[in-house]
């Protein structure tokens, strides 16, 4: 028996590899952030090597196993090349083409949006087969009539000007405040690293009238970059219930800087993860902050250190391994974060699955409600699913609450920002366009100029000169 070993890097992502023999032969291995190489024994022979990512796409090798030499295979990095060096991680998980980069075509992972919708497999399938595995956005609303007449008159697209804004949650509310650093401006994207020093930030992308996408940014211990697509600014496409998917339009790439946390936020949000429990035990390690090997509830375990992360870790166990994750851990996750909604949307959830610590149908129903009711009364949400589990658990209620309006809403405008909480709106806590002119201080932010379906400049927003009031 000799040995292949196979390589990936942390930046790849969870993938899952199959090595096949020519006699049929057939073994798998899980390769991740948390275990970027594994040791497959096989006897000596040609072998083909298929990997995987969770967003669909596949690497095909084939390599000959010799006796008595060392047998590697590494992995290819899709982001190796990448024209755009500040793009590479978006490149390397598979959120942007490789191919035509330039082109700022998005291979949208339709894992995200089966995880979050709970949409099934053939309504996927159809909308792919529609508008192709890179998303042009054709079908989500009309491009511009002004743009498109200049365009085709060989003139200049016409300039739009957008407002990057930021907020930060301090004393229940959401308040203004500055970006740590200016925007990375490349032709279709452009980029924004979220320190986040408070409990939970929001960044926004406002036009003129202060409407425009908001994004949830949690508080992880490492920084997590936002990129925001031009196209989906220049579509707009803010009414998912008028577009004819439903689905969610991408309109931001979140990516943590920590890259066991990318590879569970992005796991959370795909229909299927080869190996599940593997993945957790070969993360949970990282993503404790802690090098000493631990146990697959580590993460849950420290909550009260760090419980962005912890939220985060309890969403996967719930959805992937719910017997992994304790009642009486998931409901102290409550008190851990005591400002989000989805500590008891995650309880009220392993409660209705069956794993609660109550016996009886009237304990059961008593204690969901009192879960809900905390669940709605709280004004953050940092994860897409969060709503998405809330406002499903509201449906099952014999007792509608009055609040599950409002979480409707936010689904109704939700966009897709890789498993974050977002939507379009005003502000962190308004949903939607509002009849009303909202006035958003955009004297903190930076203007972002679109031109067609490029950005072609960023800069802070400077405010116009205070006029002197001269005695006659």
């Amino acid at each position: 028996m000799t040995v292949l070993e196979i390589f990936s890097t942390a930046e790849l992502g969870p993938v899952s590899v199959e090595v096949f023999g020519a006699e049929g032969e057939r073994s798998s291995v899980l390769l991740s952030a948390g275990k970027p190489r594994q040791i497959v024994d096989v006897p000596p022979g040609r072998y083909g090597v298929v990997a995987r990512t969770l967003n669909g796409e596949k690497q095909r090798y084939t390599i000959d196993v010799q006796e008595g030499t060392r047998n590697q295979l590494s992995l290819r990095d899709p982001g190796e090349h990448t024209p755009n060096e500040f793009m590479r991680p978006e490149v390397t998980r598979g959120f942007v083409k490789e191919s035509i980069f330039e082109r700022g075509d998005l291979l949208m992972p339709h894992a995200t949006l089966a995880g979050n919708l709970g949409i099934d497999g053939a309504t996927i399938d159809a909308a792919r087969s529609l508008g192709g595995a890179a998303h042009d956005f054709p079908s989500i609303a009309s491009e511009s009539r002004i743009d498109f007449v200049k365009q085709s008159l060989g003139g200049r697209a016409a300039e739009r000007e957008f407002y990057i804004v930021a907020w930060e949650y301090v004393d229940q509310t959401w308040k203004s405040c500055d970006l740590h650093q200016g925007p990375l401006v490349s032709g279709s994207f452009a980029k924004i690293a979220v320190d986040s020093r408070a409990k939970a930030s929001a960044v926004g992308v406002l036009n003129e009238k202060g409407f425009g996408p908001v994004v949830i940014v949690p508080s992880f211990r490492q920084q997590t970059e936002i990129t925001i697509i031009a196209k989906a600014l220049k579509q707009m496409a803010s009414d998912r219930t008028a577009n004819p998917s439903g689905m969610r339009a991408p309109v931001v790439l979140a990516t943590p800087q920590n890259p066991e946390v990318a590879d569970i936020l992005q796991a959370v949000g795909a229909p299927f993860v080869d190996g599940a429990e593997i993945l957790w035990a070969q993360s949970a390690r990282m993503l404790d902050g802690d090098e000493r090997p631990g146990g697959a509830t580590d993460l849950v375990r420290h909550k009260f250190d760090r419980p962005t992360e912890a939220l985060l870790g309890a969403h996967y166990l719930l959805r992937f391994c719910p017997h992994l994750l304790p009642p009486d851990w998931a409901n102290n996750l409550i008190d851990a974060a005591p400002e989000m909604a989805d500590g008891p949307v995650v309880a009220a959830w392993l409660l209705i699955l069956g794993f609660g610590q109550e016996s009886d149908d009237k304990s059961i129903d008593r204690r969901l409600d009192e879960l809900l009711k905390i669940a709605v009364s709280r004004h953050v949400t940092l994860f897409a699913r969060t709503r998405f589990l809330l406002n499903e658990a509201l449906r099952l209620q014999k007792t509608p609450l009055r609040d599950g309006l409002i979480v409707r809403r936010f689904l109704q405008f939700g966009a897709n920002a890789g498993g974050l909480e977002c939507f379009w709106g005003t502000d962190p806590g308004n949903p939607g366009p509002t009849q009303y002119f909202r006035h958003t201080d955009t004297s903190r932010s930076y203007k972002l100029t679109l031109a067609g379906e490029t950005f072609v400049r960023a800069k802070p927003n400077e405010p116009p000169p205070v006029q002197q009031l001269v005695p006659l």
